[in-house]
């Protein structure tokens, strides 16, 4: 009796060990399945970042000097690039960032003063300036003392990054209120040959690299165009002229788009 008893048990044991084993085994097949996700592709802008601001023949610049208002004063770069600033008479600043400059004029009058404390803020621009941001080694504001190309201008700022999407630089050029967009292919310009897409710059010109493809190049600049306009803010100082200035108010403008 006791024998069958024990066979009993036994069953009743495995049958709920099964059950369990059973509802265990549905768990975790249930939690290896996934509900796929629905993504979509997004155009991704980077951070913008003006690195440096470099001085040109016109440009203005006002220079103070900490409780020394005798050697505080506006300047102008003249054409040959350099200023004029007594004590220290002729001084080349162009090609000079404003922290390059300052750095100079402060070991100049430290022959006159002791510890000398200088900011230099821009008042107006004048030289020919073009904006290259985005996926570059050093974002910033370029000097064109000759014609530049599109991808000398790159180059000129330290070349692609690994994430930059050659195939399509934006290229922002004209009235701000309605632009002119390029989607210029730099990558097919080295490795074609394709001359086409390398054009020539303006005054004013803003390239952006972006990290991915630009699908739609009027949302793109839409969204481009917000986070463009702290710069001014960032940049101490800098007054830029109307052609480049408007694209910093955020406004999304009409635009003129050349595939």
């Amino acid at each position: 009796m006791r024998h069958g008893k024990y066979l009993g048990d036994i069953a009743l044991f495995l049958v709920i060990s099964l059950s369990f084993l059973g509802c265990s085994s549905v768990r975790q097949h249930s939690h290896k399945i996934k509900v796929p996700e629905k993504t979509e592709k997004r155009e991704e802008i980077k951070e913008v970042r003006v690195s440096q601001f470099i001085l040109g023949p016109g440009d203005e610049v006002e220079i103070a000097v900490w409780r020394q208002e005798d050697l505080s004063r506006t300047v102008k770069v003249s054409s040959s690039g350099t200023i004029s600033y007594p004590p220290l008479g002729e001084i080349q600043a162009g090609g000079l960032s404003l922290v390059q400059l300052r750095d100079k004029l402060r070991q100049g009058l430290l022959k006159y003063l002791v510890d000398p404390k200088i900011s230099i803020t821009v008042v107006s621009v004048r030289s020919q300036k073009i904006f290259v941001l985005g996926e570059v080694t050093s974002p910033g504001i370029l000097q064109m003392d000759i014609p530049m190309t599109a991808l000398e201008a790159i180059l000129e700022a330290g070349g692609f990054t690994t994430d930059a999407e050659q195939r399509s630089v934006l290229l922002i050029r004209g009235d701000l209120k309605k632009p002119i967009l390029m989607s210029l292919n730099l990558k097919e310009v080295y490795t074609r040959g394709d001359l086409k897409k390398n054009i020539s710059l303006e005054k004013g010109d803003i390239l952006y690299v972006p990290r991915t493809h630009i699908a739609n190049i009027e949302r793109f600049f839409g969204h481009l165009s917000n986070i463009l306009s702290p710069i001014v803010e960032l940049e101490r100082g800098i007054v830029l002229g109307p052609s480049v200035g408007d694209v910093f108010k955020g406004e999304k403008p009409e635009a003129t788009i050349i595939q």
